[in-house]
């Protein structure tokens, strides 16, 4: 009889956890601060040649905090800030964030500007430490670039 009751709590709570979807898990999971502990941007030109354009450590910090609207909360959505400083030179962007229903890539909308949204593969998820990637086309046409963030939680 003992047995039945320890195994009707274990259902019961985990029944509580799978009740939140992937994106608020996620939201739980990446709330707080984040250093930013390397940044890596490299060019790939049409050979396959790859050479480093930046390689930051230290170049600063990412704060995420439960999003809300009107003291409304957004459902696994985050607001974002983001501090980061290369040679000298520090860009602050905020915006809103979420992650794809797979929880495959990171969606951050806004923060360089009106309709800049900006998706990262997330290369490795651990709870104190993640890894983001993204490549793109750069602005002459001819070559990639592949962008990397290295985030280790405060």
């Amino acid at each position: 009889m003992k047995s039945k009751y320890i195994l009707l709590s274990i259902l019961i709570i985990s029944g509580l956890f799978s009740c939140k979807s992937f994106e608020e898990r996620w939201v739980n999971r990446l709330e707080g601060n984040w250093n930013i502990t390397n940044y890596l941007v490299t060019e790939i030109d049409s050979a396959g040649t790859v050479t480093t354009l930046v390689d930051a450590k230290d170049a600063g910090s990412y704060v995420f905090k439960e999003a809300t609207i009107n003291d409304l909360q957004l459902e696994g959505q985050l607001e974002f800030t983001r501090i980061l400083t290369i040679n000298g030179n520090t860009v602050t962007t905020s915006g809103v964030g979420t992650v794809d229903e797979e929880g495959k890539r990171v969606i951050f909308y806004g923060g360089y500007c009106i309709q800049c949204d900006t998706f990262y593969t997330i290369d490795n998820d651990l709870k104190d430490h993640k890894v983001w990637s993204r490549y793109g086309p750069n602005s002459n046409g001819l070559t990639t670039v592949h962008a990397q963030y290295t985030l280790d939680r405060e």
